[in-house]
């Protein structure tokens, strides 16, 4: 998968089409409508669990690394009797953590063979996304 990023912004941005073009298309990792995927959140009524922010956690643009929502939706499965080792994992970043943020509230839904979940605080969600 192809990801672009503007460093100025700190952010990932749509690829140029001119380059775009040029990307590998392999059916297995090509996904065209990446920027249209939706994933929902879990319901009203799931299973919360909160998770230490660590200082760890944060890089050097003082972002909450990508693996350390992970690290926090991994903690809340196991801790709440999901496995803890998807198999299949899809996430949506919705915004960064903050530094000033100790504690992430993560939510579970069961969902047939998948768990809906979330990562949240104070000023809303940071992520959802689905584990099977």
């Amino acid at each position: 998968m192809w990801l672009y990023f503007k460093l100025a912004e700190k952010a990932i941005c749509r690829v140029p089409r001119e380059l775009a073009d040029g990307f590998p298309t392999r059916p297995e990792i090509f996904c065209p409508d990446l920027e249209t995927i939706r994933l929902n959140p879990p319901a009203g009524g799931s299973v919360e669990r909160s998770v230490s922010v660590r200082y760890s956690d944060f890089d050097g643009n003082g972002h909450v690394n990508n693996t350390a929502y992970f690290d926090y939706l991994q903690t809340a499965l196991a801790s709440e009797g999901f496995c803890p080792r998807p198999r299949a994992l899809g996430i949506q970043f919705l915004k960064e953590i903050p530094p000033a943020v100790e504690q992430v509230t993560v939510s579970l839904e069961r969902r047939d063979q998948s768990v809906a979940f979330s990562l949240g605080g104070a000023t809303g969600l940071f992520a959802q996304g689905s584990a099977s």
